[in-house]
């Protein structure tokens, strides 16, 4: 008789949740247009639910589980757990071991073949601010970088552009800026014309206060030791403010500018037949843009700039002076002085 009355009670409460769960299948087909298919647990809210869309609606899964994972999406052999969405919004493609949560939620999470958090590539948003992040957890034992690649018909893959684990970045490719670029100092580097195999060498960029264009060559003086320079059509419409040096080579003669620049061209006279003469002619842009966008040789900080660095590592301050944009911008977000990170400021590293 006890097995009886016990396999009546657990009748009666198979009856009750199944009653439950009818009821909130009724509930749910009271909304036009829509078939749902609904589990719920005994106190009545719902765990899952799949709805297909009406006419003017998409369909939907639905599970009530904000704190872990609502989805799961396993294969391979032996089956693993491929992508996971969980409740606050992330969604984990590959092996994730327990990502952080930089920004709360909704973040996309790409694990590379090392499957940890530290190897995985993670895109969310901050504020204003998208984020593209490799190497997410901080100190990290091994730094992560990022590549992009363009693949060519015939030619497969190709690595353009590397940002390095140290904030350097490399681009195989012709680089286009649309705007002003700001550096700390810029050269040129390449293979050594003596020893391209073992050494490399560099030249430091030619720099001004203004927006300054340099040209030059060499021209041989006529039977009146005078000569015309002869310059692009472009270069009167381009330039203004002209500046002259000339230099006699293989002897000496007391050669001036006869005539300045006019109709793209200028006169250098005083000179014997035959004697070459060295030029140089600088020019300061006047084009649309030039006149627009003018560099401004001394400026104030920005408000929030103040009292910090480009590069305060040089002025015996510390990481969490760092007057970098995105650093600034870092800052205000977090609404924090420390910053938690070292990476290069943008405006200060080497072209």
């Amino acid at each position: 008789r006890k097995q009886i009355v016990a396999a009546e009670k657990a009748r009666s409460k198979a009856d009750g949740k199944l009653g439950r769960a009818e009821q909130s299948m009724s509930d749910a087909k009271a909304e036009q247009g829509e078939a749902r298919a609904i589990l719920a647990e005994p106190s009545g809210a719902t765990v899952m639910g799949i709805v297909t869309g009406a006419s003017s609606t998409a369909g939907e899964f639905r599970q009530n589980n904000p704190d872990g994972k609502i989805l799961s999406l396993w294969g391979g052999d032996p089956i693993t757990e491929k992508v996971t969405v969980r409740g606050n919004g992330d969604v984990l493609v590959g092996t994730v071991t327990n990502p952080p949560y930089p920004n709360g939620s909704k973040s996309l999470y790409i694990a590379n073949d090392g499957g940890d958090a530290k190897n995985s590539f993670r895109l969310d948003g901050a504020g204003d601010y998208l984020y593209i992040v490799a190497a997410s957890v901080s100190g990290a034992a091994a730094g992560s970088g990022i590549i992009f690649r363009t693949a060519t018909a015939g030619a497969g893959e190709s690595d353009r552009m590397t940002i390095w684990p140290d904030g350097h970045v490399t681009i195989l490719g012709n680089l286009n800026v649309g705007g002003t670029l700001s550096k700390g100092a810029g050269s040129f580097k390449i293979d050594h014309p003596v020893d391209p195999a073992n050494k490399y060498l560099s030249h430091s960029f030619v720099e001004s206060p203004d927006m300054m264009n340099i040209y030059n060559g060499v021209v041989v003086l006529d039977a009146k030791g005078e000569a015309w320079v002869m310059l692009p059509e472009w270069f009167e419409p381009l330039n203004s403010d002209f500046r002259y040096q000339l230099t006699c080579i293989g002897g000496f003669a007391p050669v001036f500018i006869a005539e300045e620049i006019a109709k793209n061209r200028f006169k250098i006279a005083g000179g014997r037949e035959g004697l070459k003469v060295s030029w140089q002619v600088t020019g300061i842009r006047q084009d649309a843009y030039a006149n627009s966008h003018r560099i401004p040789v001394e400026e104030e900080k920005p408000v929030a700039e103040r009292g910090h660095y480009l590069h305060p590592e040089l002025y015996g301050q510390t990481q969490s002076k760092d007057a970098g944009p995105a650093v600034v911008r870092a800052r205000e977000a977090r609404g924090q002085e420390t910053v938690l990170h070292a990476a290069p400021s943008p405006a200060g590293g080497t072209l």
